[in-house]
């Protein structure tokens, strides 16, 4: 039958979401939950808030997938929490803070 059909990044219910401008990524539903990656659209919320937060894993494509390579391990998701939940956002930008929790749990780490 060959390999299950690619999907376009942030596919959903036949809207399409690019995560740049121009730019379409490409994934195979077999490996990556497409729940995740609608998690990571940066034009949506939780994402689209904390962009400035998480400017390290933004690859030149503008996607955010390299989220999903750094909650493998546990230094990297350990590495990724502490970005998105941390006593400095909590009180300084709260707002960013209960967006981190949201992408977290959203991504399956809470």
């Amino acid at each position: 039958m060959g390999p299950p059909p690619k999907r376009l990044y942030g596919q959903q219910s036949g809207i399409e979401a690019q995560p740049h401008p121009g730019t379409t990524v490409e994934y195979d539903p077999s490996v990556v939950n497409p729940d995740y990656l609608e998690a990571l659209d940066p034009l949506r919320a939780p994402l689209k808030h904390l962009t400035g937060i998480l400017t390290e894993y933004r690859d030149e494509d503008g996607t955010y997938l390299s989220l999903l390579d750094g909650l493998q391990d546990p230094a990297g998701r350990r590495r990724i929490i502490g970005h998105l939940a941390n006593e400095e956002l909590v009180s300084h930008d709260p707002f960013s803070a209960a967006m981190g929790l949201s992408l977290l749990s959203r991504l399956g780490v809470l």
